[in-house]
């Protein structure tokens, strides 16, 4: 099967658009309990795909479904301000009154392309942190070292929360990524 590829130019605009849309969300998400928007967020990608969503769609709910699942992850806290930022754009999925009948899964599929790029640290952080759980708990559980396997998920989130922070100085010096043209937050 051919693919096609194609370029999406946002104009001004259309920036505006979304910024307002997430500012709605964001707005809604300050009176709503998380574990609500995360049930939301996991709702919207359910009927999605129960919608028949096209595979373009299909792939970024993948990115929704991780987001998501990290900020549900208690082994895996993350700092308030990051927190604060991922549950602001998964409210976007589940604040009802933002719904486009005109753009439907294209716009999602950009706002997550979007989330995909600003938060990427976040999500391959979280990512090698599930990977060194994983084989972790198989070598601690088997000699039933649960302190150690504590103490060892602990260090792993420091070293990582360290080296995002790092890279993030480095980057950017704490501004804005240069590399990217539209920030949510």
């Amino acid at each position: 099967m051919a693919e096609f590829k194609f370029t999406l130019k946002l104009s001004e605009a259309d920036l505006r658009y979304l910024r307002r849309a997430l500012q709605e969300a964001a707005a809604w998400a300050e009176h709503t309990n998380s574990e609500k928007i995360l049930d939301a967020a996991f709702e919207f990608s359910a009927r999605a795909r129960a919608e028949g969503a096209p595979e373009f769609a299909l792939r970024r709910l993948e990115t929704l479904e991780a987001i998501a699942t990290l900020l549900r992850d208690r082994e895996y806290p993350l700092p308030a301000a990051a927190r604060g930022k991922l549950l602001r754009t998964l409210a976007y999925f589940a604040h009802s009154a933002r719904r486009s009948a005109v753009l439907g899964f294209l716009e999602d599929a950009v706002v997550i392309e979007i989330a995909s790029a600003e938060f990427q640290d976040e999500i391959k952080g979280y990512e090698e942190f599930c990977r060194f759980r994983g084989n972790a708990v198989q070598r601690y559980a088997a000699e039933s070292r649960q302190a150690e396997l504590e103490r060892a998920l602990s260090r792993k989130r420091k070293q990582i929360r360290a080296r995002l922070q790092a890279r993030r100085q480095q980057r950017d010096g704490g501004a804005r990524p240069r590399n990217l043209l539209f920030r949510f937050w």
